[in-house]
């Protein structure tokens, strides 16, 4: 697994997370007539974040397990 996989999802993630938090927050603290669309677009923006770090942490934890499996396969050779 690449070091670089990495970097660019918690990248993307954190994109993600706070400019989805910033939007929902702004389309909340201030009323107006596009509040809906920014809601929902903010919403969305958190979602995707959310979803992108689950999928991230599931592949770490999986990269980390199989690490983990073939340095005991090695040691005890």
């Amino acid at each position: 697994m690449a070091v670089y996989f990495f970097n660019l999802t918690i990248t993307a993630t954190f994109i993600l997370l706070g400019s989805g938090g910033f939007v929902l927050y702004d389309s909340i603290a201030h009323s107006g007539p596009s509040q809906f669309p920014e809601v929902i677009g903010g919403a969305l923006l958190l979602a995707l974040g959310f979803i992108l770090l689950s999928d991230t942490a599931k592949l770490a934890v999986r990269w980390m397990r199989a690490v983990r499996a073939g340095h005991q396969r090695n040691s005890s050779l």
